[in-house]
């Protein structure tokens, strides 16, 4: 806490004033991250009628990369395995499921023609395709994926994800 206190320039009086100890704090910052990704997602997708499962899918990988972007710093600390913490882990996997809601709600109108089972089951795989390598790189312990820079691993993720969706309704 001290040396937090020492990087925001307040005392660390001031944090313990706030927050009753590291746990909490991890939380507030983990549910702050989570809340300003949501938003990006839900900005780049929520209201709107894709053309096709490639926007629907570029506009995902866009905006949680964008989300991961923004405070690359803050989530490598919050994804690391030194923070054991259930209810901060808890924050994230809500907010992966209501970003998930969203493509989901994005996707399905193009899988029509698929019955619902399939149509789900695509959409389910296909957003862990994106979810886990944009993860595996914002955690910062997978030295393949770290050396991808994020518009190269931005663009390897969405043609996979396409490759797979498309060749799924292809058969």
């Amino acid at each position: 806490m001290a040396a937090l206190a020492e990087l925001a320039g307040i005392p660390a009086g001031n944090i313990y004033r706030r927050f009753r100890g590291k746990a909490e704090l991890l939380l507030a910052l983990k549910e702050g991250v989570t809340r300003r990704l949501e938003q990006t997602v839900e900005a780049h997708l929520a209201g709107k009628a894709f053309p096709n499962i490639d926007e629907v899918v570029h506009a995902t990988v866009e905006a949680v990369v964008l989300g991961f972007t923004k405070d690359e710093k803050l989530h490598r600390a919050l994804f690391s395995g030194k923070i054991s913490d259930p209810s901060v882990h808890q924050v994230g996997w809500s907010g992966r499921s209501r970003i998930f809601a969203h493509y989901r709600e994005a996707l399905l109108p193009l899988l029509k023609a698929l019955s619902p089972d399939n149509a789900e089951l695509l959409t389910r795989v296909s957003f862990e395709i994106m979810a886990s390598p944009i993860v595996g790189k914002a955690r910062s312990d997978n030295d393949i994926l770290n050396s991808l820079p994020w518009p190269v691993l931005s663009t390897e993720i969405i043609v996979a994800t396409t490759a797979y969706l498309n060749s799924r309704l292809a058969s």
